[in-house]
């Protein structure tokens, strides 16, 4: 298991330890592993509840989401069905180059766009 520390803005309360979690590692049984998108969190059926609730998820961020077909509110719609604590959005080399549009995230989030930029 690998966590986070958060630390919390001035004044809104004590800083926390989170776990992360892939989407890739809490993907149900019932799920076709031959998805190749299942790490976008775009369905909240084909995660695991009980080890995505309280944690940190981490969803991939590929070129669907440039393309429209995948979006950040959707992932966002299933932690949040999920209970998860936040979302980290790990950004796909190929994707590298476009423009990311700054999104409001209604719970805590991060976009990783370069292994660099995770240093």
């Amino acid at each position: 298991k690998v966590k986070i520390c958060v630390q919390s803005a001035a004044g809104t309360g004590k800083d926390a330890m989170f776990t992360l979690i892939s989407a890739i590692h809490a993907v149900n049984e019932t799920v076709d592993s031959k998805d190749l998108y299942l790490g976008e969190c775009q369905d909240p059926n084909q995660l695991k509840k009980e080890l995505v609730e309280g944690n940190i998820l981490i969803c991939s961020y590929s070129i669907r989401f440039v393309l429209g077909l995948s979006s950040i509110k959707r992932a966002l719609n299933t932690a949040k069905n999920l209970n998860a604590a936040g979302v980290i959005f790990l950004v796909d080399p190929f994707v590298t180059g476009y423009q990311i549009n700054p999104t409001p995230m209604k719970m805590p989030g991060l976009i990783i766009s370069s292994p660099d930029d995770s240093k």
